[in-house]
């Protein structure tokens, strides 16, 4: 089972686990300039080291003895959850080197063959019986990385959308405000023309005047 597993355990502790905890660093010493990091230069590099890191965990998902899902699924919410990333920057890194890699390795099969089963003789072709719990669990395993990236999606959708209406607001609030000094300006313009100085400051106070 070791045997077996050296991939993966290489992929999580020579590149996965680092780039998280690099990720993690600069996070919370660079917190401004990580969140900050879209439309710079340095988000073409960040790119780049996520869409690599995503290449090795499917890599190491095809190199097991039956092909997994559960840490791409863990690294696609991370993804969309916390990367300060643009929508399609997101796309690109879970679909491009994620999902689509980990559909083709999952039609053509595992890197290993469990050499514990040469011993026993392989199913007739016509055992329908022996196939199907086979068929169901690659149903599976393509299934549910697909469903967490459109779930994810969705959501990343809804999220724009109330950030979008909450800048809107945002905006009409200040213009607002702005007008309000304006037209406070015009009034305090037009009162002093009416009355002494001391009446208005009085009134501005709200000091009761004899």
């Amino acid at each position: 089972a070791v045997r077996n597993h050296w991939a993966l355990v290489g992929t999580l502790v020579g590149v996965v686990g680092p780039i998280y905890a690099g990720c993690g660093i600069v996070s919370r010493w660079h917190q401004r300039k990580y969140l900050n990091i879209s439309g710079t230069s340095q988000e073409t590099w960040f790119i780049a080291i996520l869409c690599f890191q995503t290449a090795a965990i499917v890599h190491a998902e095809w190199s097991l003895p039956e092909l997994d899902y559960r840490m791409l699924c863990v690294h696609i919410g991370y993804i969309f959850n916390f990367t300060p990333l643009k929508p399609s920057s997101m796309h690109i890194i879970t679909i491009f080197f994620g999902l689509l890699p980990f559909c083709l390795l999952q039609v053509s099969g595992p890197l290993h063959v469990n050499e514990d089963l040469t011993d026993f003789p392989f199913p007739e072709e016509d055992d329908v019986s022996c196939r199907s719990p086979k068929s169901a669990k690659s149903v599976v395993t393509l299934m549910m990385p697909t469903v967490i990236l459109i779930y994810q999606v969705i959501v990343i959708m809804r999220r724009d959308e109330s950030l979008r209406i909450d800048m809107l607001e945002s905006d009409d609030l200040k213009k607002q405000q702005q007008q309000l000094a304006i037209e406070r300006a015009k009034l305090e313009e037009a009162l002093s023309t009416m009355f002494p100085r001391m009446l208005i400051s009085a009134f501005k106070e709200h000091q009761y005047i004899c």
